[in-house]
């Protein structure tokens, strides 16, 4: 009889080690992508930008599924130009590096940065003093451009404007 309770008791004991939570804590926590500089999200909510190193677990909540605690929830990853990256995560998800190659459409530029000391220009027609014609029009607009008050488009719009009026 001793012999059989202390069978049973081993197989519950040793069921408990491989059936039971699978919950992993203090896992690799690393989050990259290629390219890097991506957002990176849990649940929606913007956990850091890769690459990241974190502790994810801390970040994903824990619930049941098919009869085991596990980590549960979505991972994405967001950068301009490319393809959102979303997946469910689970505890053998969580316990490797995460390595994400995401797939990009094309070149994001970055937008320009104005100086404050340079007025915007919004695509008027560059005005000469009264008495200057097409010449003094086109002298006035490469002295413009060459200052750099306006840039290479809007030169190139307005001469393309005045020689239009000839």
């Amino acid at each position: 009889m001793l012999r059989i309770i202390s069978i049973v008791g081993m197989s519950l004991l040793l069921q408990a080690c491989i059936g039971g939570s699978s919950v992993v804590k203090g896992g690799a926590g690393n989050v990259t992508s290629s390219p890097s500089g991506a957002d990176v999200y849990a649940n929606g909510v913007k956990i850091g930008t890769t690459p990241l190193q974190k502790d994810l677990y801390g970040t994903f909540p824990t619930g049941w599924r098919d009869r085991e605690l596990s980590a549960r929830g979505v991972l994405m990853l967001k950068k301009p130009g490319c393809e959102d990256f979303v997946h469910e995560v689970n505890d053998f998800y969580l316990s490797k590096a995460i390595h994400v190659k995401l797939k990009c459409t094309g070149v994001v530029m970055p937008k320009p940065v104005m100086q404050q000391s340079q007025p915007v220009m919004q695509q008027k027609p560059v005005k000469a003093a009264p008495g200057k014609g097409v010449e003094g029009r086109l002298q006035e607009l490469e002295r413009l451009y060459k200052k750099g008050i306006i840039n290479k488009q809007e030169y190139q719009a307005a001469r393309k404007r005045i020689i239009g009026d000839l």
